[in-house]
């Protein structure tokens, strides 16, 4: 599901982008920066430049008795963690907020601390098995 929304997301912003740019190209070829979709589109690309990012640093973890795995997708890379090298996990609640109050229930994602001060996050829109990954990563915690 994350894959598709990705994918979808990137499909239609680089579409926006495109269509924004050619209405906005005036008859001699140029760009004309004084009508709205031009700024549209330029607004958009650093939009589509965080989704590359994003999707980039994609990482799988794998938990084990003895440790925790973090590979990267795209990269041949990876890191180990000790589980004695674990501080605490923090359970944060995410929710979006308008001027009248909360839009939404908002959902919970985990922020696991390293005793070297590093942390990283576990969120259920990255992960579809954040609760079983969790509930492994404290139960093999000390």
């Amino acid at each position: 599901m994350y894959w598709l929304k990705q994918a979808i997301g990137f499909s239609a912003g680089t579409f926006l982008a495109v269509v924004f740019f050619n209405v906005s190209i005036m008859y001699d070829g140029r760009l004309n920066f004084h009508y709205a979709p031009c700024w549209v589109a330029i607004m958009i690309i650093p939009f589509l430049i965080f989704q590359i990012y994003t999707v980039l640093n994609l990482k799988t973890i794998y938990v084990t008795e003895k440790e925790i795995i973090i590979k990267y997708t795209f990269f041949n890379k990876s890191e180990t963690l000790l589980y004695n090298n674990i501080k605490n996990i923090e359970r944060i609640k995410n929710q979006l907020y308008a001027k009248a109050g909360a839009i939404n229930d908002g959902y919970h994602s985990s922020a696991v601390h390293l005793v070297c001060g590093k942390y990283f996050i576990v969120s259920p829109d990255q992960f579809e098995n954040y609760s079983d990954l969790i509930y492994a990563i404290k139960s093999n915690m000390k």
